[in-house]
């Protein structure tokens, strides 16, 4: 279980970084959708899973989680050649 904490920090943090950087944004952007998946899965907010836990909100088969992986996607497959970036 450390290790699994370690690597979610550190993944957080380098994905994070090179995003707002736009350090290699098409595989840091893979490298997030991979990661919010594993948290949708982990915590999906099916109806009466989520019973008697705390929760964000009343969400109803999509989270926020959901939507950032989609965003995630998209960022993924647009081209950002065009665009500025530190990779550029």
């Amino acid at each position: 279980m450390n290790m699994v904490d370690f690597l979610n920090i550190w993944g957080l943090i380098l994905i994070g970084l090179s995003l707002f950087a736009g350090l290699m944004v098409r595989w840091s952007s893979v490298a997030g959708a991979v990661l919010l998946l594993f948290y949708f899965v982990a915590y999906p907010p099916i109806p009466g899973y989520t019973f008697g836990s705390i929760t964000e909100g009343s969400y109803l088969w999509v989270n926020k989680t959901l939507i950032e992986f989609f965003i995630l996607l998209v960022f993924a497959a647009f081209p950002t050649e065009m665009f500025l970036g530190a990779d550029v």
